[in-house]
């Protein structure tokens, strides 16, 4: 009995072991999304933009539900891996065009060692990432980040305007220092030092919705 009690504590405690190293692994990459949002607002504010609030629940989980996405298949085109584009991610969060926004887009990365800086970095020396994060239609981000077994580190940034200018801050100081810490890559697998910043962006406007309905409208009646 008393082996068997030893055995179960013995078992116990790698679990709870276990379970306290994959937390602190969970907290460190929900502590780089942070980053990356204050780096973010830190560029805007820097072009006289204003900042993005990261409190809208339904973008923040649709953006970690992407970065998901991205690490089974990382799309050129920013499709989601069933084919579907990547805006859908919104309706399935119930994020509704007209109602909840009027201006979307996207930005995604992934990379191996890497920091939230080196992503932000890499997105505003891209013009179509750039662009997103300095555009003056949006108001919200989400952000995501995944990393998956081997390391590879997944981010993705969700942009949203809801035309009302409602929701937003105004920091007036960058950050002082720069995160210096990523997720580490086990020592098993090959370092690769590339992280992919992509050029395709996406926006949704109220006059896109417009133009969809009069060109293409008429087949539904």
């Amino acid at each position: 009995m008393k082996r068997m009690l030893s055995a179960f504590a013995a078992v116990l405690a790698l679990v709870v072991l276990f379970g306290t190293f994959a937390h602190l692994a969970s907290a460190a990459v929900d502590g780089f999304a942070a980053q990356v949002v204050t780096l973010t607002n830190a560029e805007r504010v820097k072009a006289g933009v204003g900042a993005l609030a990261a409190t809208n629940s339904k973008l923040n989980a649709a953006a970690q539900k992407r970065a998901e996405e991205i690490a089974v298949k990382f799309e050129a085109d920013h499709s989601r891996p069933d084919g579907r584009a990547w805006s859908t991610v919104l309706d399935d969060f119930g994020l509704a065009p007209f109602i909840d926004y009027v201006a979307i887009g996207e930005n995604i990365a992934w990379g191996l060692n890497k920091t939230a800086a080196d992503i932000v970095t890499g997105w505003m020396n891209s013009p179509g990432h750039r662009a997103n994060i300095l555009d003056e239609e949006f108001n919200y981000v989400g952000v995501g980040v995944y990393e998956d077994s081997a390391g590879r580190v997944y981010w993705v940034q969700l942009f949203l305007g809801d035309g009302k200018g409602s929701g937003t801050t105004q920091p007036t100081t960058a950050p002082t220092t720069a995160p210096t810490t990523a997720p580490t890559a086990p020592t098993t697998k090959p370092v690769d030092t590339k992280t992919y910043i992509r050029n395709t962006t996406y926006e949704a406007t109220f006059f896109n919705y417009i133009l969809y309905y009069v060109f293409f409208g008429w087949l539904w009646m």
